[in-house]
């Protein structure tokens, strides 16, 4: 099944970036299953998170990157390693972009029968 996508600009570089529109289930596992991989707890009565190491978050970036992003200018290949040689700006506006689409909270707004 083909996938709905949507194609930003970077801002200073302007390269045209396809997105996957949405991700699926077995994707957000995926992710979410980076940050279980750790040794990360949580303690709601100290508010406080113990575990959680840089390397987690980088790994979980990068897999929502290589998940979402189709193509950069056309080329699907080395689609990571193009946005970490970008701009600085640039790169910040595709992780942003990319968050959007893998924290996507719209189904709590919508009413369950």
């Amino acid at each position: 099944m083909e996938r709905e996508t949507k194609v930003i600009v970077t801002p200073v570089g302007k390269k045209e970036v396809v997105l996957k529109a949405y991700i699926i289930g077995r994707e957000k596992r995926a992710l979410t299953n980076v940050f279980l991989s750790g040794d990360l707890s949580f303690s709601v009565e100290g508010k406080n998170v113990q575990g959680l190491k840089g390397n987690l978050i980088e790994k979980a970036e990068n897999l929502a990157l290589e998940t979402v992003v189709v193509s950069i200018d056309g080329k699907a290949d080395k689609v990571l390693d193009t946005i970490l040689d970008m701009h600085a700006d640039d790169y910040a506006f595709i992780v942003a972009s990319v968050n959007a689409i893998t924290t996507d909270q719209s189904f709590l707004e919508k009413k369950v029968v």
